[in-house]
């Protein structure tokens, strides 16, 4: 099980809300060398509506993991500071 972002306030439904309002939404998902400096790679799963799943892409195996084929859930992908993440990780960097 990888690094999952919960911020504060956050319901379990809103959190590409706010990554679209703190990050920057991305068309698909990105190439791992082409992360900029100080971002990180988020990617929202959409859990069929139950809960959004927003997770730290930290490595390029957790890229792949979440960009398989095989895996039919609905995600959207974006960038976002480390200092953000950090903070709504608790404590990954």
């Amino acid at each position: 099980m990888g690094v999952y972002l919960n911020p504060p306030g956050i319901g379990p439904c809103e959190k590409s809300v706010w990554l679209r309002e703190q990050g920057t939404p991305l068309e698909g998902p990105p190439e791992w060398e082409d992360t900029p400096d100080g971002q990180c790679i988020i990617c929202c799963v959409d859990n069929y509506g139950r809960f959004e799943a927003a997770a730290v892409c930290h490595n390029p195996e957790e890229l792949a993991e979440f960009n398989r084929i095989d895996d039919p859930r609905p995600k959207a992908w974006f960038y976002l500071d480390k200092k953000i993440v950090a903070t709504a990780a608790r404590g990954l960097f």
